[in-house]
Formats: C-alpha cells, structure tokens, sequence
C-alpha cells in the first residue's frame, strides 16, 4: 500500500508504520442495500486497522447512519438525530452533547482525511455493531 501510493517518508512513518489498510463492506439499516440480484455492486469501505481497532474515514461513517460534518478550526463536529459529537484529531478529548467525554480510542488525520475509531463512536451515537464475517458489518440500532 505505502508504495503504491508514492507516500512520503513522513506519510510512511505515520500511516504505514501503524495502520494496515483493509475494505469492508458496511451495511446499515438506513442505507441497506439489497444485494440478493447483484452482490457485486456493492462498494467496500476503504478503513485502516491498528493494533485491533478499526477506523473509517468520517464521511463514510457520517452517510452510513445519514448524518452530516461541520469543520472549524479547533476540529470536527459528528452530527446525527439526538447526537453532537466534536473532536480533534490525535486527542482522545471529546465533547458528546456539551458534556467532555474520553475518548477510548484516538482520531487521527491521514492525507486530510479524518478516520475515527468505529466502534467507539458507533457505541457513543447508540449503534449496534454485528460482524457478518470478517469483512461484512451491518449497523443498526
């Protein structure tokens, strides 16, 4: 992957040194797709796993449960029907709702792109995780 990609040797130290690329096909129950005619169309997520934890590009996650992004200067706000979420990168200092949470695990940013932790953001919004096998996921609450 690192050298696929022409990264830097900052980008190497940073990313490839510690998170392993891998694609995941993630379903939830407001965007499960029926897959029964054709189960080749569905589009894996591009996610980066480090030392057991899985994280997904903000985005991706952000239209899985079909919620939206704001950036600003100190960081990025998650919000989704009854959730505000606002995080910074490499911080495990959070604020859910106003009220400041630890974070179990810690955003980061990769090529400007923010990954979160997915299970510990998914649980913070009240989300059920359930492995299919080990490259399917459906989201529900």
């Amino acid at each position: 992957y690192c050298y696929e990609h022409n990264l830097t040797l900052e980008e190497l130290t940073s990313c490839c040194a510690h998170y392993e690329p891998i694609e995941m096909i993630i379903q939830s129950d407001f965007t499960l797709e029926d897959t029964t005619e054709n189960p080749s169309e569905i589009t894996p997520y591009a996610l980066m796993r480090s030392n057991g934890i899985t994280y997904i590009k903000a985005r991706d996650l952000m239209s899985l449960v079909n919620g939206y992004i704001t950036l600003n200067n100190e960081g990025l706000t998650l919000v989704i029907p009854n959730y505000i979420l606002s995080l910074t990168a490499d911080s495990n200092q959070a604020t859910l709702n106003e009220e400041p949470i630890t974070l179990a695990y810690t955003p980061f940013i990769f090529n400007d792109t923010y990954y979160l932790p997915l299970r510990t953001v998914l649980t913070l919004f009240e989300y059920q995780l359930n492995f299919i096998d080990n490259m399917t996921l459906h989201i529900h609450l």
